[in-house]
């Protein structure tokens, strides 16, 4: 596996660990999610799954275990729009769908909103 950029992991269903991470094997870290489940401790995990890109491309990941024991996948792509991977009930993965962008008051905001706008408290008088 090349270089990777972030990587997130969550207990699936029936004990298996997944691990999520971006980049993608010959390149180079290129917004490119992919996973790999381990289904015993010491023992080898499978090979590096491609999930394909969300969007442009992803710059975040962050992995969550439903209600169901599933683990999905959820990621911020390089437009900072956030999106969703769910498995399915036969461990696959259903797809990238788009959730939008966040609201522009988030603190991390990319846009630079909250930066030019000051909390009231902070306003000189």
């Amino acid at each position: 596996m090349s270089e990777i950029s972030a990587f997130t992991a969550s207990l699936g269903h029936n004990g298996r660990i997944d691990v999520f991470a971006i980049g993608a094997p010959g390149n180079d870290a290129n917004g490119t999610a992919v996973y790999l489940t381990r289904t015993a401790p010491g023992q080898p995990g499978s090979p590096w799954t491609d999930l394909g890109k969300p969007g442009v491309g992803a710059i975040g990941v962050q992995s969550i275990t439903g209600p169901d024991g599933y683990g999905h996948l959820l990621a911020r792509s390089g437009d900072y729009q956030l999106w969703v991977n769910v498995r399915e009930d036969n461990d696959d993965f259903y797809g990238w769908a788009e959730l939008g962008f966040p609201p522009p008051a988030a603190p991390d905001d990319p846009t630079g909103e909250r930066s030019r706008r000051r909390p009231h408290c902070l306003h000189r008088r």
